[in-house]
């Protein structure tokens, strides 16, 4: 939840004001995939950021936040706008 609340508020911050998001269920994972209208900027510094480094003292780390729960991340940008994709594997059900 707290990743996808994440992306939806950065598809609203920068992407023009609204955004989609869609999820669905496939190999075993949940695919979270948020889209706008706006181009992702990533900072070079939360591209290398790891769970056992102290939290950023700057802004912008709504994506390093989701990097940090979820299993893959994904983002693609282009001159249509922006997708970035959360990845979470679900537990076997036979677990």
């Amino acid at each position: 939840m707290l990743a996808l609340h994440e992306l939806s508020a950065n598809s609203v911050r920068h992407g023009a004001g609204s955004g989609r998001l869609r999820i669905r269920r496939a190999a075993g994972a949940l695919y979270c995939a948020v889209t706008d209208a706006g181009h992702a900027h990533t900072d070079g510094d939360a591209e290398t950021l790891v769970r056992d480094e102290p939290w950023p003292c700057h802004p912008g780390h709504g994506l390093w936040l989701v990097r940090q729960v979820a299993d893959q991340v994904t983002v693609v940008t282009g001159p249509a706008g922006s997708e970035v994709t959360a990845v979470f594997v679900l537990p076997d059900p036979q677990c």
